[in-house]
C-alpha cells in the first residue's frame, strides 16, 4: 500500500514553488462524495475546513511541476495522464477514511507519488480488511486506490506534492520503480 521511495527531489525549489503558487490555492471536499467508515461506503461529504488543493489548471502553469512530472514519465516510461498538485492540510485536521478520486470518472488516479515538502510528516493509515497500518514518509509511492486517511496532528501546515499516475497500476509502477532501484 506504501513503499518509501528515493528519488532526486529539490524540496527547497518545490517549497518555493508551493509559496508562489499559494494565491492559486482552494479548499477542497472529498471528490466523490464517498466516505469510508470502517471499509463501508457512506454518501457524506468531507467537510473542507482546513484541506487545500493547487492543481496546475488553465488560470495557473508551473514549469517545475509539469518539468518534473514528464521527467517522472520518461523516466520510468509511464503511459497516458501523469500530473502534480499541491496539497495542504492545516495543523490537527484528519482526513476520513477515503479512495482518491471518483469511480464514476473515466480517469482515476491509480496511484501516487507523495513528496511532503515541508517538515511536517503526517501519518497515513490504511486500511485493510480490519486492520490498521500507519506510515510516516519524507516521499513514498502510495496505492491510493486503498482506503486511507491522513492525519495531521503536528501545529503546523502539511504540505505535500504529489504525482498522481492515471493509467499505471500500484504494482505495476512499485516493480517499474524497485527494478530501476528506486524503492528504499
Amino acid at each position: 500500500m506504501l513503499y518509501r521511495t528515493k528519488l532526486d527531489f529539490d524540496y527547497g525549489l518545490f517549497l518555493g514553488e508551493y509559496e508562489r503558487l499559494k494565491s492559486y490555492e482552494y479548499s477542497i471536499s472529498h471528490p466523490n462524495g464517498t466516505e469510508f467508515i470502517n471499509g463501508t461506503a457512506t454518501n457524506d461529504y468531507w467537510t473542507s475546513e482546513g484541506k487545500y488543493m493547487i492543481h496546475a489548471g488553465p488560470t495557473m502553469t508551473s514549469t517545475v511541476l509539469s518539468e518534473y512530472c514528464n521527467e517522472i514519465k520518461r523516466m520510468f516510461m509511464l503511459p497516458g495522464r501523469v500530473d502534480g498538485r499541491f496539497y495542504r492540510t492545516e495543523p490537527n485536521i484528519t482526513l476520513p477514511p477515503h479512495v482518491d478520486g471518483s469511480a464514476s470518472r473515466p480517469e482515476r488516479t491509480q496511484c501516487s507519488l507523495n513528496f511532503i515538502i515541508n517538515d511536517n510528516n503526517g501519518e497515513v493509515t490504511f486500511y485493510d480488511k480490519g486492520k490498521e497500518t500507519s506510515y510516516t514518509y519524507k516521499q513514498a509511492l502510495l496505492d491510493v486506490t486503498k482506503v486511507h486517511s491522513v492525519k495531521n496532528n503536528d501545529n503546523t501546515d502539511r504540505i505535500l506534492f504529489r504525482i498522481s499516475i492515471f493509467h499505471v497500476c500500484f504494482d505495476e509502477v512499485k516493480e517499474i520503480m524497485d527494478h530501476h532501484g528506486f524503492l528504499e
